[in-house]
């Protein structure tokens, strides 16, 4: 037995065909369906936040590789520094 649907207008009644409800294999294709979707979701989130990660780790590899530049810089200088002391406490005396 089809299902209808009864609708009121100004002008009377307009009776309407239901589409037949979904049978228990439609229904299962349809989880089927759903879960392969939700999985290929969770993959590309999964993904993104590994590119993610992989960009913050390189950034920090950056990051301290910039840092060690500048602590040599700042070493060879006190360096230089000292020297320079030196001579003008070895020139003054």
């Amino acid at each position: 037995m089809s299902s209808v649907a009864v609708e009121k207008t100004v002008h009377g009644f307009i009776v309407k065909k239901l589409p037949d409800p979904p049978t228990p294999a439609d229904l299962i294709e349809q989880l089927e369906q759903d879960n392969v979707s939700t999985m290929l979701a969770v993959t590309e989130v999964y993904e993104q936040n590994m590119n993610s990660d992989a960009q913050r780790e390189q950034e920090g590899i950056e990051t301290m590789l910039a840092l060690t530049e500048m602590y040599e810089t700042i070493l060879t200088q006190q360096a230089k520094i000292d020297e320079l002391e030196a001579k003008l406490n070895g020139g003054a005396a």
